[in-house]
């Protein structure tokens, strides 16, 4: 488990929140934006390029920046709080004619304990299915449809993953890939997958997702249910 935890130092880009409710939840985010753009705006030589934050749903977070649009569906990860591993839906388009290049090995997520865990290959997570084959079911029941004004895009998948032993829908679902190029015609959804050593626990996350100049560090909580 020690290849998860391994950080790579790069340059943080600048992020402002908008639109977000006055909800605690969103006060929590905007106090970690806030202070990762004053870390960004601290380190770097010239002005931040510009990019917005918000929060258009309780679990969704949507990111604009120079080079992506990504959104982030964080409702099933807030209702299996205790599993071993963290699934996350995302949908993501370029916004730029040239196409932005995303690795699997630029993909993180930033647990509240500050520990920083890499997405793993398709090899380990082939070899974990087994203990994430329940967790998977269940999200495909319960998992949120990410509401996206696509327009014309033409859809793709995240194909970092591929399944075991699950039908295949369409072509190409068996195929992965350790690289995603993705322009302002292209969206491409699906879930990405982190081991998260002792359990997934309550607080604030964050996805990262290192493009070859920049690294987006997009923030989401899970809460405990009230109920």
């Amino acid at each position: 488990m020690s290849r998860y935890r391994n950080a790579r130092p790069a340059p943080v880009h600048s992020m402002t929140l908008a639109n977000a409710g006055k909800t605690p939840l969103a006060w929590r985010l905007l106090a970690c934006v806030a202070t990762m753009s004053l870390m960004a705006a601290c380190a770097s030589v010239g002005p931040p390029a510009p990019a917005t934050l918000d929060q258009p749903g309780q679990h969704l977070m949507r990111y604009h920046g120079p080079r992506l649009e990504v959104v982030v569906s964080s409702r099933f990860a807030a209702s299996s709080l205790g599993e071993p591993w963290l699934m996350l839906n995302v949908s993501m388009t370029g916004t730029r004619r040239v196409a932005a290049r995303v690795s699997r090995d630029g993909l993180f997520v930033i647990a509240p304990s500050g520990e920083r865990i890499a997405a793993p290959t398709q090899r380990e997570f082939a070899e974990a299915f087994p203990e994430v084959q329940s967790l998977i079911h269940r999200a495909a029941l319960a998992s949120e449809p990410l509401s996206y004004a696509g327009g014309d895009k033409e859809r793709c998948r995240l194909a970092f993953f591929a399944t075991p032993g699950v039908a295949i829908r369409r072509p190409g679902d068996a195929h992965t890939s350790d690289l995603l190029f993705v322009n302002n015609r292209m969206l491409c959804s699906g879930p990405l997958y982190f081991p998260i050593p002792g359990g997934v626990q309550p607080g604030t996350w964050v996805l990262g997702i290192q493009l070859d100049e920049i690294t987006i560090r997009i923030p989401f909580a899970l809460e405990r249910s009230s109920r």
